[in-house]
Order: C-alpha cells, then structure tokens, then sequence
C-alpha cells in the first residue's frame, strides 16, 4: 500500500511543474515538454529604449519616429510628465507616436534624482508620473530612474509601491546582461543598461568615462551582442539624442542604423523593455499541467496540456513558447495542438533549431489538445 502511495504521489508530481521544470519523466511513449527562455526559442533578448525629453529636440523629433516607423522597431520612449504637459507633448504621445508602434516607460513627474529624495517624495515622483500617463490611456509597467539614480533601497521601494513591475537603473561598474545562463532570478528594481554615447559627448562628462556599460558606436556594441547571445541573456540599449553632430547629440543616425542591422544578425528577441518585464514574470510564475490520453492498450493518442500563471490577464497577456520532443511512436509525423474548446482552429508545431517542437500559448489556464496525424 505505502508504494502504490508513492507512486500515485510522484505522478502527480510529474503533472504540475514551473519553468524551471521538465513537464513530465522522459520514457519513450511520453511527450516531453520544458519552457523556452526567451519567445519563440529566441537565443537572447534586446530592447531599445530612448531616454530623452523627445518633446524638445526638432532634429530627433524627425530622425527617431520615421526610424521606427521605417524599421518596424518595438521601442520605448521615456514620459516625463511634468515636461511633457508643460509643453503640451503629451498629445504627441497620445495621437502620433503610439500609432507608430512606440511604447512609453515611466520617468518620473520630475526629472529628478530620486536618491536624493526621502520615500514618500520619490514614491509621490513615481505616482504622478504613472496617473500623468493613465490619463491619456498609457498603462506604464516599467520605471527609469532619471540618470541612473535608484541606488537606495528606498528608492527602490517606493518604485515597488508605486504599482511598477520593474525599475531601470545605471550602472558602470555591473554586467549589462540581464539573467545570463547562470542566473535564475532577476532584481526587479535594478534592471542594467548598456549606454549608448558617442565618444565625443562621452568626453565631455566626467561622469561617463568609466566605459564598461557604455559603448560609443556599432563596431563596440557587436561584442556585447555576442556576448548577450552567449549567455542567452537579456540586454537593455539606452539611447538619447540622436541628431546633428553638436554638443546636444549623444549618438549618431548612422550607428543607431547599423545597430539595429547589428542586432537583427543575432537571432535575437527585439522586444520592448515593458514587454519583456511581462514575459520574465509570467514565466518566472506560470505552472504547466500535462496529462498523456492513451487507448486500451496504452497506446498515446492526445496529450492535453495548459498553463497557468495565476496573474491578472489584462496584464500579463504574453504568449510563453513550450518546446516539446515527440514519443518515439509520435516521430516522423506532424504534431498540432489546438484549443480543447475549439477544435477547428488547429496550429502545427514549429521545429526550432535544436530540433524540438515549439508551441506558443497564453498562460491563462486554457487547455490545448496535442495529437500527431
């Protein structure tokens, strides 16, 4: 009796997992299933941010938009609120730069150093600046704090309590490579950047010229993208005036041009800041059930998987990538999975690089059906 106990007790086990599990034991009449890292089995993760009062500057008003627009890029701009109201920006945030595909991460009402600040005055900063936002219908998930000040665990804490999933700082002396292999857990309130200046600009702020987080053009920021791919991690690119060579530009058209090529060559996951913030938690918390249907004689016939990260929808709404290896009565055939409710609507399942099976599905709790035909 105490082992027929056990064993019903590991099978349950083996029905529920997390994503840092492998879904089911592995014996030849079962089908295996484990998380993708990144979306679509991507090797690393890169997003493009630009960290500038866009309402101010004419040159980068032409240049970045039509960059975005031409390129199809998921971007994020900052929104510092107080500025832009002052300025009236927050109708060109509203009305044009959204239809571009451009998305928007908190930086505060003020553009402050928060550090400097007690809780309350820096959670107030941060609250402001978020209802500023929701006004005009952008929801911020994601906080950088102005000029890298979120040092204090204070800071931190108020950008916490102020309803933001994560928080961008600056830091010259750390990695810039966000959950690199080794890694399983990311600090929420001390995201890194890698930052993107130009020599000439860099040279004319003391506090710039320690050069590990920082590089000045295309040919310096490769390394670190083979670098990011090597790890498989995720790096985050902060730009700021792109424009004429003048003391206000920080980086130039042509370098921001030829990194985009740079980092499209890396079988990389370009994907906005917030939304790989998303993706990170839900997979970080999603819980994957499988259950292997079989006929009389114990033949595979569908399995019937969901997942689950027990998250609020209207949030965390991103597609997380399952990757499967077919029983060995399953190979050579096509697998497709659809919706248990909806069999009409079948997908097939794509082979990645490795060789296993991708499918991608919202952790909402739905159930899928997989069979091979």
């Amino acid at each position: 009796m105490k082992l027929l106990c056990a064993v019903i007790f590991a099978y349950c086990l083996s029905s529920c997992v997390t994503a840092t599990q492998v879904a089911s034991v592995s014996p030849s009449d079962t089908l295996t299933v484990s998380f993708a890292k990144w979306h679509k089995n991507s090797s690393a993760a890169v997003s493009m941010t630009f960290d500038h009062t866009w309402g101010r500057m004419v040159e980068w008003e032409r240049t970045v938009p039509k960059i975005v627009a031409d390129s199809v890029l998921p971007v994020d701009f900052d929104y510092t609120s107080g500025y832009i109201y002052d300025n009236n920006q927050h109708l060109l945030a509203r009305d044009t730069l959204q239809k571009l595909g451009i998305a928007f991460f908190a930086h505060g009402h003020r553009h402050i150093n928060n550090d400097t600040l007690s809780y309350e005055q820096a959670k107030a900063n941060f609250l402001e600046c978020r209802d500023s936002m929701r006004s005009i219908g952008i929801n911020p998930l994601v906080y950088a704090y102005p000029g890298g000040y979120g040092y204090k665990t204070s800071t931190q804490r108020a950008a916490e309590d102020a309803g933001f999933l994560a928080a961008r700082m600056f830091d010259p002396l750390e990695s810039p490579h966000v959950l690199p292999n080794a890694v399983q857990t990311v600090d929420w309130y001390r995201l890194p950047t890698l930052m993107m200046f130009r020599k000439e600009f860099q040279d004319l702020h003391d506090f710039l010229r320690v050069n590990r987080t920082i590089v000045n053009n295309t040919a310096q920021l490769v390394p670190h993208l083979r670098e990011n791919t090597r790890l498989g991690a995720w790096l985050i690119l902060t730009y700021h005036m792109i424009g004429p060579t003048d003391n206000e530009n920080t980086y130039e058209v042509r370098d921001l041009l030829a990194d985009i090529g740079a980092i499209r060559s890396q079988r990389t996951w370009l994907v906005r800041m917030q939304d790989a913030v998303v993706y990170l938690r839900e997979k970080e918390a999603a819980r994957l059930s499988i259950e292997h249907r079989r006929n009389a004689s114990g033949r595979l016939e569908k399995v019937i998987l969901s997942l689950n990260d027990g998250l609020p929808d209207d949030v965390y709404s991103l597609p997380l990538t399952l990757l499967m290896t077919s029983p060995v009565q399953w190979k050579g055939k096509t697998l497709r999975a659809y919706p248990i409710n909806n069999p009409n609507s079948p997908q097939m399942l794509v082979p990645a690089e490795d060789g296993a099976l991708m499918l991608t599905i919202p952790p909402d709790g739905k159930q899928y059906v997989v069979i091979a035909e």
